[in-house]
């Protein structure tokens, strides 16, 4: 899918997990109208970045590496493997749908999970010191993210106000941003 969109060459087998970055340029017929009339010395059409990270290992710490590139994304899409092909064997030995999914689902949640209680660790010991309302704050909601995570629930589940959005903004959850 990353080649199609991308027309990258890419060798997975080469650096498997290393992350790949592919940019597609947006064709728009309206740009090519309005260039007849302006007649620019250059045309930019729209660009999307995609990422590809490849499969997930079974190595926490490897998985955990291969999601950095993903928090900068503005969405995420999961291209799941629906095929048999004996000479492209499947990673966990045989191609199950849902079992991939929620595989890649879970590893999105451990890796917030994870993110979450550090933070709050950290915020807790700030609050001993020192009472801070935004602190406390930020304490509150990313307590309710913890326990939507510990649920198994990702946080684009969740309703947030705008203040408290404005909080977690800087996080970047990767199970806060849109899934296709």
């Amino acid at each position: 899918m990353f080649r199609i969109l991308t027309k990258a060459r890419v060798d997975a087998r080469s650096a498997p997990n290393q992350a790949h970055v592919g940019i597609a340029r947006v064709p728009d017929m309206r740009v090519v109208k309005l260039s007849e009339v302006f007649k620019p010395k250059k045309i930019t059409y729209a660009t999307i970045e995609y990422v590809d990270i490849g499969g997930l290992q079974k190595d926490r710490e490897k998985n955990s590496a291969s999601l950095v590139p993903l928090r900068e994304a503005d969405a995420l899409a999961h291209v799941v493997r629906l095929f048999e092909d004996p000479a492209v064997p499947h990673a966990a030995g045989s191609v199950d749908a849902m079992r991939d999914i929620e595989s890649v689902d879970i590893e999105l949640i451990l890796n917030d999970l994870e993110q979450a209680s550090k933070r709050i660790e950290r915020v807790q010991k700030d609050l001993k010191k020192k009472k801070d309302p935004l602190l406390e704050a930020e304490l509150h909601v990313l307590t309710r993210c913890r326990e939507a995570l510990e649920a198994e629930k990702p946080l684009r589940e969740l309703e947030f106000k705008p203040e408290e959005q404005k909080m977690l903004t800087g996080f970047m959850f990767l199970t806060r941003k849109p899934i296709a």
